[in-house]
């Protein structure tokens, strides 16, 4: 593999990862907004209301989605913090075990919150 292939592919994962990133975000602004815009439509809110909201089918879906984007955005920034201030030679030999330990960490918490986010909200937990 020659070195402007090589460019290219960290590029076009570089640029893969900015736009999902962008992508999470503006579906979190709008999930944030979705909820800010029931709170201020249905002025008395009590469980009756907020459990009809949740359970709908539209709102499942796209709580959902709002779950896998922050999975998905969580993932590619903390990694990226991760691989800013994991250096290989910072911790001495042990910089390459202590940034897999922290990127398989970072999965596993993220993957657990999603799973949990899901399953309550499906109603399997």
């Amino acid at each position: 593999m020659d070195l402007g292939s090589v460019i290219a592919t960290r590029f076009e994962k570089g640029l893969n990862d900015f736009l999902l990133q962008r992508l999470t975000a503006v579906l979190l602004v709008s999930y944030t907004a979705c909820i800010v815009g029931f709170f201020l439509v249905a002025s008395p809110v009590d469980h009756a209301h907020l459990v009809e909201f949740f359970q709908s089918l539209p709102m499942q879906l796209f709580s959902s989605l709002a779950f896998l984007a922050v999975w998905s955005h969580g993932s590619i920034g903390l990694l990226i913090v991760g691989k800013d201030y994991i250096k290989p030679g910072a911790f001495g030999g042990a910089s390459v075990w202590i940034a897999q330990i922290y990127e398989v960490g970072v999965q596993i918490v993220l993957l657990a919150y999603a799973v949990w986010g899901l399953a309550v909200i499906w109603d399997l937990a």
